[in-house]
């Protein structure tokens, strides 16, 4: 886990100021504090911010160059299978300088060029410089593990594996982007590519952004060089793909664990992160560490079975419990970590578990993407309910939705009246809840349609799957992509701690997405083809133990200091009553709440942005 920025003057331009970048790759400092690296040129500069996992020598550190000086790279992440490619790139004459994972990223660019991705497997945010063609090159990996941000004008293009790294340079505009904003509230997350600034965007996860140096042809060239397929197959029986699951796990885990230094996890208590343990505790001679928090709300409380886990398998265990006085406390710091409004509560879980592991690991693995992958999030009834909804005659949808809507209002049947892959997209989103779109003053609302228009890109991948499958596909696209990654890896960052994804090894990815839902579920089991690859090797208390979230009790903790906190702010800061409404904060729900609250800190937090329409 590293931090990378730079600055690209396009058609020359402009010449970069040294200053600039250093204050960029500086506003990184906590992604890397073991080392930095800044080179500037004419009208290119690349910043990095090191933290130390593989070769903790100086020889690891970047930009990487390459023999002729043509092209240079930098890389956040980690390269899985660097030692196997490495090979292959000595077996073909280049000459290496370092034992890094990351270095394989720049030769394997000058072997392959752009097909140079498709070589990879990791999580990575890569920005490649290259002289001799004349372009700049943006990745992100496959599934949007490492973040990476852009701003362009008329001259150039900033990047930065954070917002905070583009706000450091003081010429970058500020003005709120209204669509975002309203995108906030529906989606509680600002999806990619959008950022809460109009002039600041996201690169999507499997996404590449070819920038044309010179202007030649098309200056700016995005590319999707890779999806999931969730078209099933249904000649392949449950045994065929537990047993290629049960080996995929068992690499993914072997290789995620590669590491000059400990390696931990983020033990939940839950069937992924335990299947992770289950595997990992083989890897190694010493205890493994593992880290778990406690909720003062026992429906959420999965700390005494985590706790119980770690002790029968021989962890070394640490732990702390949240309570609902810590989380006033921690917005501050949560709000300034993750630079643009974030609605999932489970962030303050995640910031203090990660500021505890740093205190004793760099690395960390984590159970993400088994819920998303593998049906955690859905029972065979809710599966079939869609099913049925999907089935619906178009005219029954279309207007006895709405003669019913007469007689009994409802989000839900209001939701059926949708085109069915818009219907499946918008499940988990909050479209037709009027609280949560008449929270922004009137000036900052935007149109209905502009909000469904933003899940367009969905429509082709979505169309022609089975219901419950687009729903998988969706829900995989934009919840997994948009919240849980961006939550993790801002919140360990935070701490430079590295979090590895296992589960979400793009190898495991691509098959899962090929199981019929019909195993995803069976016998009123969640998850049925994960359990069974794994039953044997974890024990029956964490087999048998109800799935729990992750998120903090916001329906118990709204009550007490959230709303006054928002009523306080309200009352502060001019900048808070211009945006929100709070007339009706006393029917909000606790999610709703969170939102406003952490909006309201970010609104005073972030003093240097322009409130612009």
């Amino acid at each position: 886990m590293c931090g990378i920025c730079g600055i690209s003057g396009l058609e020359n331009k402009s010449d970069i100021d040294y200053k600039t970048i250093l204050a960029m790759a500086n506003s990184l400092r906590h992604r890397g504090p073991d080392d930095e690296g800044i080179w500037c040129s004419g009208s290119n500069a690349l910043g990095f911010r090191r933290l130390s996992i593989i070769d903790l020598s100086a020889d690891g550190n970047q930009p990487f160059v390459n023999e002729t000086g043509e092209i240079r790279s930098v890389c956040n992440g980690e390269i899985y299978n660097y030692k196997e490619l490495r090979q292959k790139l000595i077996s073909c004459g280049h000459q290496f300088s370092s034992q890094s994972d990351c270095e394989v990223v720049l030769h394997a660019y000058e072997s392959y060029g752009l097909d140079f991705v498709h070589h990879l497997n990791g999580m990575f945010a890569i920005a490649i410089l290259d002289k001799q063609e004349n372009r700049l090159v943006l990745v992100r990996d496959r599934l949007g593990i490492k973040p990476l941000y852009y701003h362009v004008n008329n001259d150039r293009i900033h990047f930065a594996s954070e917002l905070k790294g583009i706000l450091a340079d003081a010429k970058v505009p500020r003005g709120i982007d209204p669509l975002a904003l309203n995108l906030f509230f529906v989606k509680e997350v600002i999806p990619a590519p959008f950022t809460i600034y109009k002039n600041i965007k996201k690169l999507a996860a499997g996404e590449m952004l070819i920038v044309d140096l010179q202007g030649r042809n098309e200056k700016f060239k995005t590319v999707k060089y890779w999806e999931a397929d969730f078209t099933p197959d249904y000649q392949r029986k449950a045994a065929d793909f537990q047993e290629e699951l049960e080996a995929l796990l068992s690499d993914a885990i072997d290789i995620h664990s590669v590491s000059d230094v400990p390696v931990g996890i983020f033990l939940s208590g839950g069937l992924d992160s335990s299947a992770i343990f289950s595997y990992l505790k083989n890897h190694s001679g010493e205890p493994i560490q593992s880290f778990n928090i406690g909720f003062d709300d026992l429906e959420n409380d999965e700390s005494k079975i985590a706790e119980r886990l770690a002790k029968d398998w021989g962890a070394s265990h640490r732990q702390l419990r949240l309570e609902k006085t810590d989380v006033i406390q921690l917005l501050n710091r949560i709000v300034l970590s993750y630079d643009e409004p974030f609605g999932d509560s489970s962030a303050v879980p995640t910031y203090l578990i990660s500021q505890l592991a740093s205190k004793h690991v760099k690395v960390v693995l984590s159970g993400d993407g088994g819920d998303e992958l593998f049906s955690g999030y859905i029972t065979g009834r809710g599966a079939k309910n869609i099913d049925i909804a999907c089935q619906l005659p178009d005219f029954w949808r279309m207007n006895g939705a709405a003669f019913l809507d007469l007689v009994r209002p409802s989000n839900s049947l209001k939701r059926l009246k949708l085109p069915t892959w818009l219907m499946l997209a918008s499940l988990r989103d909050h479209l037709f809840d009027p609280l949560c779109r008449n929270i922004l003053k009137p000036h900052w609302q935007v149109p209905r349609d502009d909000i469904w228009a933003t899940y367009e890109p969905l429509k082709e991948k979505l169309t022609n799957l089975h219901p419950v499958n687009a729903y998988f596909a969706g829900l995989f696209a934009q919840y997994l992509a948009d919240d849980i990654l961006p939550k993790v890896d801002i919140a360990s960052s935070a701490h430079s701690l590295e979090t590895r994804v296992p589960l979400l090894d793009y190898r495991i990815v691509a098959l899962a997405a090929q199981i019929p839902y019909q195993l995803k579920f069976k016998n009123n089991n969640e998850k049925y083809i994960f359990l069974k690859t794994i039953e044997n090797r974890l024990p029956d208390y964490i087999l048998n133990h109800e799935k729990r979230g992750f998120g903090i009790p916001t329906a118990y903790w709204k009550e007490t200091h959230w709303r006054q906190r928002i009523r306080t702010l309200h009352e502060q800061s001019s900048i808070v009553s211009d945006v929100l409404d709070i007339s009706k904060i006393d029917s909000w729900d606790g999610a709703l709440t969170w939102r406003a609250l952490f909006l309201a800190t970010w609104l005073v937090q972030w003093k240097d942005y322009e409130v612009q329409l």
